[in-house]
C-alpha cells in the first residue's frame, strides 16, 4: 500500500524549520558549539529534535513546533544572561572546576564523585602529550569534562624567558585576498591601499587576482600568497 506524501508540505516546513534554527542559534550564539557542558550539549540535541518534528508535523502543528524552539532558544539565552551576573547560579547551573590530581597523586574521591574513570583520564592526559602521571603538578576536570594540566617545572619546555632571551612581538597575520576576492576594509585598517596590494601582486608576476587562492601580510610586513594551482609565491 503507498501512502501519500504531502512531499510539497514537508519541504516548505523544511525550508522554514531550518530558517527559524538558524535565526536562533545566531541569536543563542558560540556557547553550544564550543566546550559544551552536558546541559547545553542536552539543550542542543532537544532544538534539534524540535526542528524535525517542525518538518514533519502537519501545517497545523507546524506553529506549535515553532512556539516550541522558540522556548528552548530564548530560556538558554535568559539564563546565560543571568550565569553571567551571579556567581553562584553559574556554579549551580554549569559546575565548578575539579582538581583531581595533586603532584602526581590522583584524588579517587574526586573521580568517584565525578563520575569520571580513569580511562578517560588517561585518555585527556595523552591527548595533551601527558603520558607520566609523576610529571603532572595538577590536573583540573572542567566543567566540559576536559581536562587541564600543569606540568612539574622541570617537565615544562623551556621557553625563551628561561633562558634570558629577548623575542620581538609577533601577531596575528591580516588577510587582505581571500579565494580571488580583496578584502578592501581590512586593507584600510592596517592603512594600506588597494593599488598597493596590486603592485605587490605584479612584482610577482600574478596578474589576475582570481589566480590567487589566500593573502595574507604579518605584522613585519611580509606579504604571503598562495596561488589557486600552484604553491606559496
Amino acid at each position: 500500500m503507498i501512502m501519500d506524501v504531502d512531499v510539497v508540505g514537508i519541504l516548505i516546513r523544511g525550508f522554514a524549520a531550518y530558517t527559524f534554527l538558524l535565526l536562533f542559534t545566531r541569536l543563542l550564539g558560540r556557547q553550544l558549539i564550543s566546550q559544551m557542558t552536558l546541559f547545553e550539549y542536552v539543550v542542543g540535541i532537544t532544538i534539534g529534535s524540535l526542528a524535525a518534528d517542525m518538518t514533519l508535523a502537519g501545517s497545523d502543528n507546524f506553529w506549535d513546533g515553532a512556539l516550541a524552539l522558540a522556548v528552548w532558544i530564548v530560556l538558554p539565552i535568559l539564563l546565560g544572561w543571568f550565569t553571567l551576573r551571579s556567581f553562584w547560579l553559574r556554579k549551580i547551573v554549569e559546575g565548578e572546576p575539579s582538581i583531581i590530581i595533586v603532584n602526581g597523586t590522583i584524588d579517587k574521591q574526586a573521580l568517584q564523585r565525578h563520575r569520571f574513570n580513569l580511562d578517560d583520564l588517561l585518555s585527556n592526559l595523552r591527548e595533551q602529550g601527558v603520558f607520566n602521571l609523576h610529571d603532572i603538578e595538577f590536573a583540573i576536570l572542567e566543567t566540559d569534562g576536559s581536562v587541564s594540566v600543569l606540568q612539574k617545572s622541570q617537565k615544562r619546555p623551556v621557553t625563551p624567558e628561561d633562558l634570558h632571551l629577548s623575542t620581538s612581538y609577533t601577531g596575528l597575520p591580516t588577510t587582505l585576498l581571500e579565494d580571488g576576492q580583496i578584502i578592501e576594509h581590512r586593507l584600510r585598517e592596517i592603512r594600506l591601499s588597494k593599488e598597493w596590494l596590486l603592485t605587490q601582486l605584479r612584482n610577482r608576476g600574478i596578474k589576475d587576482i582570481n589566480e590567487v587562492f589566500i593573502a595574507q601580510i604579518d605584522t613585519e610586513g611580509k606579504l604571503y600568497v598562495d596561488l589557486k594551482k600552484d604553491g606559496p609565491k
